[in-house]
């Protein structure tokens, strides 16, 4: 936990692995950038790009304290098909795709530069503020534990509506400039997300249509 209160995106347990030496990067990156536009839908997770690449190894994790994750969880209220992701825990809250294997133990990257100047979208219904963000290679070379986040009050959310469907778009420059420089031809998790700080009680949110746009 950061000394505001709010909680690093990236999980203790992968920032541990990586310290300890267990956690091997290797190139695995594609030299053309890829088309992959949706990150999370009614069918879960992709395992391919568009041009047919694979993307494996890729998973999709989630972390709290008493958690659980219902990735295909079935909702009349979704905004987009007939599912959406359902997390509910307390604690520090999240989830990400990330382009890792299942023990979190090798990372590669994938070419995401098409979509430089375009857009992060998702839908997402939550009572609590979330930052949202994504990582490059370099990033986690770097040890720099807490990828460029972005928090969602700051484009549109309103916490006035925590049980309506709300629109978030955020500009994939703001996770591209200043300190950070991630590198969108690197990109190694294609979202992930965070509550801000430790929740008390058990929380449910949920996200629909993760995607990135041009």
């Amino acid at each position: 936990m950061n000394g505001d209160g709010s909680i690093n995106i990236v999980d203790a347990l992968t920032i541990a692995r990586y310290d300890a030496g267990l956690i091997t990067t290797f190139p695995g990156s594609t030299t053309t950038p890829l088309k992959l536009p949706v990150v999370y839908n009614d069918n879960g997770i992709p395992d391919k790009a568009e041009n047919g690449e694979s993307l494996a190894p890729i998973s999709l994790s989630s972390w709290g304290t008493d958690k659980t994750i219902e990735n295909q969880y079935a909702d009349s209220t979704a905004p987009e098909g007939t599912h959406s992701l359902k997390l509910t825990g307390r604690g520090g809250l999240g989830w990400s795709v990330t382009l890792c294997d299942s023990d979190w133990a090798y990372y590669h990257g994938v070419d995401m530069s098409a979509y430089s100047g375009g857009s992060l979208k998702f839908w997402v219904k939550t009572p609590v503020v979330l930052k949202v963000g994504i990582m490059s290679m370099d990033n986690l070379a770097n040890q720099q534990g807490d990828p460029p986040t972005e928090w969602i009050d700051n484009y549109g959310w309103d916490n006035t509506k925590p049980d309506d469907w709300q629109a978030i778009t955020i500009p994939l420059d703001n996770f591209v400039t200043g300190y950070w420089h991630t590198d969108l031809s690197q990109i190694c998790t294609l979202f992930t997300v965070s509550t801000t700080q430790l929740l008390a009680a058990s929380t449910t949110v949920y996200f629909d249509n993760v995607r990135w746009t041009h």
